[in-house]
């Protein structure tokens, strides 16, 4: 037995070597991305540490329970030297990988706020862009591949080694004893994994005991990775019956006006990543000129939200009012052929063609699938505009010359039309064309000379689409599809972190000013069919922006849902509430409310489970139409 134990005690410290790597790549993360955890104080870090290292143990366990086996068969071929060189290799490359794992988030985290989970994987069979863009990012991020090496080496030189004595002969009591020890150990470990409370460990299982935002800091990336791999699909709430339900949410609206309905064109220009922290409009930056210059004329509000973290996550909110409440973006998840209502597709109805247009390849995000799903008639991409002198070498067409064609291609239409052109070129690497090196110099982020090249593209759009004959007679909403790099804690914070533009442009000024309203995403489609006097029902979970009460914003991220709504946002765990905050006196999140303001947290728990019920329950029932929705 003497010889098995120390089987035992050695793979105890190899197992203690790989968690030791872990904290050390915890302690790297939060090197690099400590403006988003600046706020804790060293006792709420101890705590991140100490809790990490629940999920250290549980993901090193789950990736490591083969090679835990293997090394403690009841068998004594387990000491031979040629075995023992086997399930080192297997000790080091699977190791290796799940390392990996956990140095691509030290720098993604900054572009989605949330440690990557297993959706990452739909985006590789998502068009032909990994293959591209995979050079840039070793170019850029070569400090990266290089910390990866240096923690493998530190692997392999430190993998705890013994020479153990081969005895072939084994009696049947021994054998025994060890099986019984082997099995209590792969159970132990089964419980680690798992987590010892009544659910298995969740993405959010500390959510009550720590600040949300530091859940990516708490766990690690292999976790959520495996964590939302069975992620097939939602489960149904049953939080309210429907009578209740109706009093917190009603997904079917229609609005009332002696009005006849007016047949302006719509224009929806969505920016890749055009976060509110870029803006001279909304945080004193001098990034967008135009784009600044354009809100001031426009129908606008300081509280617009998106409702997700990635572009998969907001073509569908801002075309089909479907906000992305789990980790699998509607795109790819099991509901993407689900009926829904998009903008193109009601008004249609209506007599108009609708066309969208993205200056990427063919195929990436899924967009083009998406398009024609939500009802547009044609999708123009990177294959139809079919001049690569203007391929920025990455992603597809600069914005300047593919905002150009959007324009001329709408001159060419039959009014009245609904069209949606989707930029590209503030997108990682951020490439600006070679003859404006010098008009646009580096911010202080690198994606910032990238979003004066696309201000200044959208300026040229205007001034050739104010020429043309459609131009008058036409809506514009602008957003973005998420925020993205940020040098500020606010913008890293629960709610900064989804604050982008969302606003709405009519040439005619007949839609104009400032409105105290909250306006997110799914907002969007709502307000623009508010605004054309469109009398029939339809499907949205979000409101429009220019009439109503009941306005608020909700987006998901970490396992967390969050609403916002008039001077507060809340926390929802999924069971429970974690957090209540004032923004307008909190606005960093300092001081949690839950317990003392229970009127405030009663009602928006409220809220935010009608919420959940009918999204979960109109995805799962493919009810996300009107008439899908009336036919149960």
């Amino acid at each position: 037995m003497k010889t098995y134990l120390n089987h035992i005690i050695v793979l105890i410290k190899r197992i203690t070597l790989l968690l030791i790597l872990f904290q050390l790549s915890r302690l790297i993360f939060l090197s690099f991305n400590y403006i988003s955890f600046q706020e804790n104080s060293f006792f709420e870090f101890l705590k991140i540490f100490s809790f990490g290292t629940v999920y250290d143990v549980s993901a090193i366990l789950l990736f490591n329970l083969i090679f835990i086996i293997l090394s403690i068969l009841p068998f004594n071929f387990i000491s031979n030297k040629k075995y023992q060189t086997f399930i080192k290799y297997l000790f080091f490359i699977v190791n290796a990988i799940i390392l990996f794992a956990n140095f691509i988030d030290i720098e993604y985290f900054k572009f989605t706020n949330k440690r990557t989970t297993f959706d990452v994987f739909s985006l590789i069979f998502l068009g032909d862009d990994t293959a591209m863009i995979l050079p840039q990012f070793i170019k850029d991020f070569w400090y990266i591949i290089l910390l990866w090496f240096v923690f493998v080496f530190s692997l392999i030189k430190f993998y705890p080694k013994k020479e153990f004595t081969f005895n072939k002969n084994l009696n049947l009591q021994i054998a025994v004893y060890r099986l019984i020890v082997m099995i209590g150990i792969v159970t132990l470990s089964a419980f680690l994994i798992r987590g010892f409370g009544l659910r298995p460990l969740a993405i959010n299982g500390f959510a009550k005991y720590i600040k949300t935002q530091n859940i990516p800091l708490i766990i690690n990336t292999p976790f959520s990775i495996i964590r939302t791999v069975n992620h097939k699909g939602l489960k149904e709430k049953k939080y309210f019956n429907s009578n209740e339900l109706k009093k917190y949410i009603n997904p079917i609206k229609q609005f009332t006006s002696d009005t006849v309905f007016n047949k302006k064109n719509v224009v929806i220009i969505i920016l890749e990543s055009f976060g509110n922290n870029y803006t001279g409009f909304y945080n004193n930056k001098p990034y967008t000129p135009f784009l600044d210059s354009l809100i001031g004329v426009s129908y606008y509000t300081l509280h617009s939200y998106a409702n997700g973290k990635t572009s998969m996550q907001g073509m569908p909110a801002i075309i089909s009012s479907i906000p992305s409440l789990s980790d699998q973006p509607f795109i790819t998840s099991l509901y993407s052929t689900n009926e829904i209502t998009g903008l193109p597709k009601i008004l249609k109805q209506e007599g108009y063609y609708s066309a969208f247009f993205h200056g990427g390849k063919n195929g990436t995000m899924g967009f083009d699938n998406f398009a024609y799903l939500s009802g547009f008639d044609d999708y123009f991409g990177k294959n139809e505009y079919n001049n690569d002198d203007d391929y920025d070498g990455k992603w597809g067409i600069y914005d300047e010359p593919f905002l150009q064609y959007f324009s001329k291609k709408m001159s060419s239409f039959k009014q009245p039309f609904i069209t949606s052109v989707f930029t590209l070129s503030s997108h990682h690497p951020y490439n600006v064309p070679e003859k404006y090196k010098d008009k646009f110099k580096e911010g202080e982020l690198p994606i910032h000379r990238a979003v004066e090249y696309a201000d200044y593209s959208l300026r040229k759009f205007f001034d050739t689409a104010k020429k043309t004959n459609w131009y008058k007679n036409t809506i514009f909403a602008l957003t973005a599809d998420h925020m993205s790099m940020a040098n500020s804690y606010y913008y890293w914070n629960q709610v900064g972190q989804f604050c982008i533009p969302v606003f709405f442009f009519t040439p005619d000024s007949s839609l104009r000013g400032e409105t105290k309203n909250i306006i997110q995403q799914i907002d969007i489609m709502p307000t623009i069919l508010d605004y054309l006097h469109y009398k029939k029902t339809f499907y949205s979970l979000g409101n429009s922006a220019i009439s109503g009460k009941q306005h608020f914003a909700v987006n998901y991220i970490s396992g967390i849902y969050q609403l916002i709504q008039n001077d507060y946002t809340y926390l929802f765990s999924g069971e429970e509430g974690v957090g209540l905050y004032n923004l307008r006196t909190d606005s960093m999140f300092h001081h949690n409310l839950i317990k003392e303001k229970i009127k405030q947290e009663e009602k928006m728990k409220n809220k935010i489970k009608a919420i959940i019920q009918t999204y979960n329950y109109s995805l799962i029932n493919n009810k996300m139409t009107v008439e899908t929705l009336n036919n149960r």
